[in-house]
């Protein structure tokens, strides 16, 4: 669980402060467009979580940020239809944001 997976963060440190290594509180480090698409029925990473990072965002200010909610989904797709909302998301996102081109 949990404490499980901080303590592999962690390591050996006991005073080491999670919260310089979570997402929600380095937004204002941000410099690059983000694609966030989460499950709402992910019992991994809870939907709870995506909620802290959208509102972290828009606290922040930041503007390029875009979303994805899939409201049948956990952690992955069970449905090609899903699946495949998260490719064109993603590739419409690459093409839109890679400096590459």
């Amino acid at each position: 669980g949990a404490s499980k997976w901080k303590a592999r963060v962690r390591g050996a440190d006991a005073s080491f402060d999670m919260q310089s290594v979570s997402p929600a509180k380095q937004v204002g480090r941000l410099t690059r467009p983000v694609l966030i698409a989460h499950g709402k029925l992910d019992s991994r990473v809870l939907f709870s979580q995506f909620t802290e990072m959208r509102n972290a965002l828009d606290a922040a200010k930041f503007t390029h940020a875009q979303y994805l909610v899939f409201d049948k989904e956990g952690h992955g797709f069970d449905t090609a239809a899903d699946e495949q909302k998260w490719y064109d998301a993603l590739d419409a996102f690459l093409k839109a944001n890679n400096p590459a081109q």
